[in-house]
């Protein structure tokens, strides 16, 4: 890890061995919350959700659509047990900072020892054999010496102390911290927030101890989860696991 504990990552930890200590095996469904956003991306949020459900019937699960009008998203409270929150748009890169602090908000409302960020298009396959006793975990993308790495997005894991720890600080004000902009994806001329990345420098900079979680996979383009190396990957866009 690279953080707290002053220890350096290297370059995609997908193999990385976890100290025993670090590893809780004894987490239950009502330890974690996940929290999956969603913007014309229902029907692909349904299958996601669907799958969640099998692996993780009792979890909390938040979905919020940001400012998506889908009436398929009003069906997902009783089809998938899940708390379902409508939001003006707020992926914006205006409104970015809103976008983090509201998840974060309703997170806390009824906090939980774990909070899970994932997106429509995030694969179960199984239950995790642990969680990593670490303030953010997932998969890690790159490290340098002289500035933050980031967890890939799709999936990244908080602590509930993590969280809290970041809604009652300051660092979205911070002038060191950049709200970075989203390039790939566009809508006209609409500028959206990079949340991942965003979020992942604010960890840095204020020390979180940020680590690998072997059990997770996210790269760029879908790769078939062979025997079940894997508990979550991403992307599923296809509908694949």
């Amino acid at each position: 890890m690279f953080g707290r504990k002053g220890l350096m990552i290297p370059i995609c930890v997908y193999e990385r061995v976890i100290p025993e200590e670090d590893k809780d095996y004894t987490y239950t469904d009502e330890d974690i919350t996940f929290v999956m956003h969603v913007y014309k991306d229902g029907q692909l949020a349904d299958w996601s959700l669907g799958n969640l459900r099998k692996c993780y019937p009792k979890s909390r699960v938040l979905v919020i659509a940001d400012g998506d009008p889908d009436p398929l998203l009003d069906t997902f409270a009783e089809k998938h047990g899940v708390e379902f929150q409508r939001t003006d748009r707020l992926m914006l890169l205006e409104t970015g900072v809103a976008y983090l602090m509201n998840r974060m908000e309703q997170f806390l409302k009824k906090p939980t020892k774990y909070m899970i960020k994932i997106d429509p298009d995030t694969g179960f396959h199984r239950r995790f054999k642990y969680i990593p006793n670490y303030d953010v975990f997932g998969c890690v993308l790159y490290a340098k010496e002289t500035g933050p790495y980031t967890i890939r997005g799709g999936f990244y894991g908080f602590s509930g102390d993590a969280v809290k720890e970041i809604y009652e600080s300051d660092i979205f004000s911070n002038p060191d911290l950049e709200i970075h902009e989203w390039f790939v994806k566009r809508q006209g001329d609409i500028k959206l927030l990079e949340e991942d990345t965003t979020m992942m420098e604010a960890c840095f900079l204020m020390g979180m101890d940020m680590g690998p979680f072997p059990e997770v996979f996210v790269a760029q383009i879908y790769k078939p989860n062979r025997k079940l190396r894997f508990a979550v990957t991403h992307p599923c866009r296809g509908y694949k696991l």
